[in-house]
């Protein structure tokens, strides 16, 4: 026998690999097993969850834009389950990765011509951004806000 499902807003299933934990109004947690596509289920998870909640286009796709490059980060270099909260207050969203890696996110100075240019999107993008370690490894947090 399995517990209650988490509260809903109506959106889809979660594709496989990408499970609910919490969903309403103000939050969404998601956790995203280290499979291919983890940012792009990330990326359809907080797209609708954000469009419920009436969220501004132009924030809307500035929350896609840091999500996807937290959660890459994470595939890329941590390769473990990784669990994403986005928070909205009604003018800004807190987007936060935790992963099971420890090492911290590091803004490249000189990003490759292919790749590296993630965290200087969000560095751009966010009004305040950074990583905290914890007992089992790290969160890498951005906020945004509707004016930069």
């Amino acid at each position: 026998m399995s517990g209650p499902s988490p509260p809903r807003l109506g959106w889809a299933p979660q594709p496989p690999g990408t499970v609910a934990l919490a969903v309403n109004e103000d939050v969404l947690q998601l956790e995203l097993k280290p499979v291919g596509g983890a940012a792009r289920e990330a990326r359809r998870a907080v797209r609708s969850w954000m469009t419920a909640a009436h969220v501004p286009a132009s924030l809307l796709e500035d929350v896609l834009l840091v999500v996807s490059e937290l959660v890459t980060n994470a595939a890329v270099h941590a390769k473990t389950t990784t669990r994403v909260t986005v928070r909205w207050d009604g003018n800004s969203a807190l987007v936060e990765v935790f992963d099971a890696d420890e090492h911290p996110p590091v803004l490249s100075m000189k990003p490759l011509t292919v790749g590296g240019w993630g965290l200087h999107l969000v560095d751009r993008i966010s009004r305040v951004w950074g990583s905290e370690a914890s007992a089992d490894g790290k969160r890498v947090w951005a906020e945004v806000a509707s004016e930069r």
